[in-house]
């Protein structure tokens, strides 16, 4: 399963944001959006700096992924399949470094205007009646998940200040001329004579480029600001 996502994301630009898309949704319909600010007096189960995530941020998070992979793989899901997936580690680390981008975008100065929200919200078909942004269904689906729009937007926000601190990370990178050149010049890559298979090309190694940044960008971060994870609360 898991090398089929790494696969396909790196075969296919739009996979990897495909499926992001399709996760992100599902656990509004099925759980809600959490927030990493949480009360002092819940149990925390992690630290990124001096923000706690609280038992309970990572119960919705843990409950979020079950709902999903169990609605995706239906008969074929089973416990074994969880322990595959590793849903508990990958829930909690999920949540770390989701507040590790928070804290970037914070150091960037990275900011969300009003429109930039609103844009998302009226897009997403969860809120949608005939085609079009209902206030009235907006207002339902949030109440049905327990979360008012002030809290929705305010987690959501969050999420695109993620999203833009990516975004700009990936445009810093690019392709050079030798990197071009090799791989035109390799065993399996097309000729010449064909433009759009090298186009698909190009792009596989433009991502597998901007994925490596990302991935260095947070493991950067990770040394800079200290993280503590309380195994046994999982």
């Amino acid at each position: 399963m898991l090398k089929l996502l790494r696969k396909g994301a790196i075969e296919n630009v739009w996979f990897y944001r495909i499926i992001m898309i399709v996760i992100s949704l599902a656990f509004v319909i099925t759980m809600g959006w959490w927030g990493f600010q949480g009360s002092s007096a819940q149990p925390v189960v992690a630290r990124v700096g001096d923000v706690p995530i609280t038992l309970e941020q990572y119960q919705q998070a843990y409950d979020g992924m079950y709902k999903f992979y169990r609605d995706l793989f239906k008969e074929k899901f089973n416990e074994d399949l969880v322990k595959q997936l590793d849903l508990k580690k990958t829930a909690i680390h999920n949540l770390v470094e989701k507040q590790l981008w928070l804290l970037a975008a914070q150091q960037i100065g990275v900011e969300v205007t009003d429109q930039e929200l609103s844009n998302f919200i009226v897009r997403q078909q969860a809120f949608q009646r005939e085609g079009r942004f209902d206030p009235e269904v907006y207002r339902r689906v949030l109440a049905l998940n327990r979360y008012t729009p002030e809290v929705f937007e305010r987690l959501q926000r969050d999420d695109l200040a993620v999203e833009k601190v990516k975004t700009l990370l990936k445009a810093s990178v690019s392709v050079t001329g030798i990197e071009l050149q090799e791989l035109q010049t390799q065993p399996n890559s097309p000729p010449a004579t064909a433009p759009p298979a090298n186009q698909e090309h190009l792009q596989g190694l433009l991502l597998r480029k901007q994925q490596m940044a990302l991935q260095t960008y947070l493991n950067s971060l990770k040394t800079q600001i200290p993280i503590s994870i309380d195994e046994k609360m999982l």
